[in-house]
């Protein structure tokens, strides 16, 4: 009888052993399903990152991220020579945080702007071009028109634009060094 106990005992150990060793298994498995499953979802982020990446970039760009006086520069020079503008003259005011929020500075420049117009079209095809070039967000503040000179002559200025427009853009906080130390630095 006692053989009998001892062998019930030790079936009922082993029983217990196995249990646990098949609810380990059934935890393992459901681990290397779940990461597996993690390994899946970084393969397919990794490759649309690599798809999508490069456009990002330029959509970035675009939207007012990296902007600088550089571009502002390449761009109205091009712009005055496609709309055959006379004159473009500009100033353009030191960057000023304008807010900080969710990671992102928000900057505003201030420009002042004198077009040489042989017609008064052309502002307005400056300024849907300027929209167009994607170098951030402008805020008209003024604009006029004045008669140069008394008469007319083709292909010379005969109108002067005058414009005050603001210049926003934002980029990460953690581009700008001053911004990421919470300075009101320019962003320059």
């Amino acid at each position: 009888m006692a053989v009998l106990l001892l062998s019930g005992a030790g079936g009922y150990a082993a029983w217990r052993v196995w249990q646990s060793a098949k609810t380990d298994l059934v935890r393992q498995e459901q681990t290397v399903r779940g990461l597996k499953s993690e390994l899946a979802q970084r393969r397919q982020d990794l490759a649309v990152m690599a798809e999508l990446g490069p456009r990002f970039r330029r959509l970035r760009r675009r939207a007012g991220w990296e902007v600088d006086r550089i571009d502002w520069i390449e761009v109205n020079d091009a712009l005055a020579s496609e709309l055959s503008l006379p004159a473009l003259v500009y100033a353009v005011a030191p960057r000023q945080i304008v807010a900080e929020e969710d990671g992102l500075v928000l900057w505003r420049s201030g420009i002042e702007l004198q077009l040489g117009l042989v017609h008064g079209e052309q502002m307005l095809d400056w300024w849907r071009a300027l929209e167009a070039a994607g170098l951030g967000y402008f805020s008209l503040e003024q604009c006029r028109i004045e008669r140069g000179g008394k008469v007319p002559v083709p292909g010379r200025a005969n109108l002067k634009g005058k414009c005050q427009l603001d210049w926003y853009g934002w980029r990460p906080v953690e581009d700008d060094d001053d911004a990421a130390a919470g300075t009101a630095a320019a962003l320059e």
